[in-house]
């Protein structure tokens, strides 16, 4: 008896270049957790500028509008009534506030304020090495844990004012362990066999 299958597949993904480099950022080491942070970043890139409406108060340097949620501290935004950078984004009250740098020369509801992002560098994975030995281990095993750690860019902060995501791995989302043990005994003796 014949066999008829019928199957439908998305068409093969066409894999081109990043329009960014990849940083690798110098390890961290921290001595007393026994790790080490291997960071890599972006290299800068600039988000598209857009535009919010937004009311302007004479001499006040709060605006408001009903979704002020794409705006962010250090956006640059330009207007005939306002013009200046954002300090701080208030999405807990309605209509939701932005203070900026200076203040506004009119008062007015403005359709379009033209909202213009820093560029910025984002840290896209972590990998965490921790080694560990243990006391009275007379073969002198090394264990290694690698920890893996993606971001998605919602927790993105540059809290030390170095252009890049410096959120804590807690934030992060986990995608991976990987653990081993070197026997430190093996390896030295395999390193002095003579060689020719």
């Amino acid at each position: 008896m014949p066999l008829n299958l019928q199957t439908s597949r998305a068409r093969q993904q066409v894999v081109e270049p990043l329009a960014v480099q990849l940083i690798a950022n110098p390890p961290l080491e921290n001595d007393t957790a026994d790790t080490i942070v291997h960071q890599v970043a972006t290299s800068p890139v600039a988000p598209p500028a857009f535009t919010v409406a937004v009311n302007t108060t004479n001499d006040s340097n709060i605006i408001s509008g009903a979704d002020l949620s794409r705006l962010r501290p250090g956006d640059a935004i330009a207007h005939a009534n306002i013009t200046g950078s954002i300090t701080a984004v208030d999405l807990t009250v309605t209509p939701h506030q932005a203070t900026v740098s200076t203040n506004a020369t009119a008062t007015g509801a403005i359709a379009a304020l033209n909202v213009t992002p820093p560029s910025f560098n984002l840290s896209l994975y972590q990998i965490v090495a921790t080694h560990q030995a243990f006391e009275g281990d007379s073969a002198g095993t090394l264990y290694v844990t690698l920890d893996v750690y993606a971001t998605d860019g919602i927790n993105a902060a540059d809290s030390n004012g170095d252009g890049k995501d410096n959120t804590d791995l807690t934030t992060k989302t986990q995608v991976g362990t990987v653990q081993f043990q070197l026997v430190m005994d093996t390896v030295l003796a395999n390193a002095r066999v003579p060689r020719t």
